[in-house]
């Protein structure tokens, strides 16, 4: 395996983990959008190896039910069941670049850098998270970097609340979430993250505003991460790491 494949096919492989993780935080009325995701995955791997044609779903070969299915949550399932098969596809073409990401995930991209103490010490779905995002900057693949920094601040508030006995302040009485800029002011109330760093974090429209929950594709440029990314590291220090000390 050449190296230049070899290093396209690890950029797959953080984009394809990154789909993965969105899949599980948005609602099936995206259906639609993650499927066109992970066709596009799915092309490019083919072009890198059609032996992949073989082994993966194609929901747009005619008689695959697919795009055709009326059950949007179907659909879902069945974009995530793919996406996890792209996955171990990938972990078996490239083992030895997957037993480097537990290592090395936090130094990968000095810009956007995560301690590696910070990063043990989230709960394990906040830490993949960020993880795929330091992979998927790396890749230039800025559109899951915008979802997974969202995903990893919902998670982390939600936990950090859970872990407190806390989670029914984060619902209005008809049990629905409340915004995420509600969230964070919230967290700010509880003493979780500092009112500098939440006064940041509400600052980030583009990535947690509330326009932005509604927003398949946020356009983010990549030097629109750094900013947002150093906010966040942030507010899960403060919310994880020195709350051990």
């Amino acid at each position: 395996m050449k190296k230049s494949r070899e290093g396209e096919l690890a950029i797959l492989r953080s984009q394809a983990r990154q789909l993965e993780v969105t899949i599980d935080n948005v609602t099936h009325k995206s259906s639609e959008f993650l499927e066109e995701q992970y066709h596009k995955l799915r092309s490019n791997l083919v072009s890198l190896d059609p032996n992949a044609d073989n082994c993966l779903p194609d929901f747009r070969r005619k008689g695959f039910v697919g795009s055709l299915v009326i059950d949007l949550a179907e659909l879902r399932e069945k974009v995530k069941i793919a996406v996890h098969q792209m996955n171990a596809y990938l972990d078996a073409e490239l083992p030895q670049v997957g037993n480097k990401v537990k290592t090395k995930c936090a130094i990968i991209e000095k810009e956007i850098n995560v301690p590696e103490e910070i990063l043990q010490s989230l709960p394990r779905e906040v830490r993949r998270t960020i993880e795929g995002i330091l992979y998927n900057y790396q890749g230039d693949f800025t559109n899951f970097c915008f979802w997974g920094m969202r995903k990893a601040l919902i998670d982390a508030i939600r936990i950090r609340f859970m872990k407190d006995r806390k989670e029914d302040m984060l619902y209005d009485p008809n049990d629905n979430p409340y915004s995420l800029s509600k969230w964070i002011e919230l967290a700010k109330q509880e003493k979780y993250i500092s009112s500098s760093t939440a006064k940041a974090l509400n600052s980030q429209v583009k990535v947690f505003g509330d326009v932005a929950s509604h927003d398949y594709m946020a356009n983010l440029q990549r030097e629109e991460i750094r900013p947002v990314m150093t906010s966040l590291r942030m507010a899960l220090s403060r919310m994880y790491y020195r709350e051990k000390e």
